[in-house]
């Protein structure tokens, strides 16, 4: 992934002429093969970031989870294996749906957590869930479809039911974090859509949505952590 990223800055000035991804990373495109690899290299990362996840006092209540967009399951794996008394649901495309069945065999989890294909642009969840997860997904959507999403997943969640955001968001002024500005040329580079979008707009996003008790705080790998409540 890093050489893949590396390489990309060097199309930037390409892609503004251009006013298109000249390094395009297209998931739906990809063999079984190359998503898998994909998915086993990023693995690591989503088991921390689980971890350190797993450490907020909602967790030690919560019966179900529902984690979108969890590709590998690496989150919903860390924050099992740290709470016996969780069940989870990994949503995602079809085509991920097998890799991460596989894994979470591996983990030996496959008895407490299951892996379905659902599109949250298109339609809510089915409820049941006491938390929900989102890692690097709304990053690589467009505005609009951030708005959906938030409003899909806040329609899976009871009155004080709890959302948990994970990625790269930009302060107001757009040029910080650091890291977080860097990234946007990734997703100038490699996607159609997204961007480290500021803390503004996600509070806009999921205030929308009906969520409230908005926070954002720093929490791994230069990204933040937001936390919504549903009242």
């Amino acid at each position: 992934l890093w050489p893949e990223m590396f390489t990309a800055h060097l199309h930037t000035a390409d892609s503004i002429r251009s006013d298109t991804p000249r390094s395009k990373v297209d998931f739906s495109g990809m063999s079984q093969q190359e998503l898998g690899g994909f998915l086993r290299g990023v693995h690591g990362g989503a088991v921390l970031a689980g971890r350190r996840l797993a450490k907020k006092p909602q967790f030690a209540k919560a019966a179900r989870l529902a984690d979108i967009g969890g590709g590998s399951g690496g989150v919903a794996i860390a924050l099992c294996r740290e709470h016996p008394h969780l069940q989870a649901t990994v949503f995602d495309m079809p085509s991920v749906v097998p890799i991460a069945q596989e894994m979470v065999a591996e983990a030996g989890l496959a008895d407490r957590i299951t892996v379905e294909t659902a599109d949250i642009l298109d339609q809510p969840l089915p409820g049941g869930f006491d938390i929900a997860t989102a890692r690097n997904l709304f990053q690589v959507l467009s505005a609009d479809q951030n708005q959906k999403a938030a409003n899909n997943i806040a329609a899976a969640l009871p009155s004080g039911g709890t959302f948990f955001l994970i990625g790269h968001i930009c302060d107001d002024s757009r040029l910080s974090p650091e890291n977080c500005v860097g990234m946007n040329m990734n997703f100038l580079n490699m996607f159609d859509d997204g961007e480290a979008y500021t803390e503004t707009r996600y509070r806009n996003w999921l205030g929308e949505a009906g969520f409230a008790g908005i926070n954002r705080e720093p929490f791994m790998q230069s990204m933040s952590l937001i936390q919504a409540s549903k009242p």
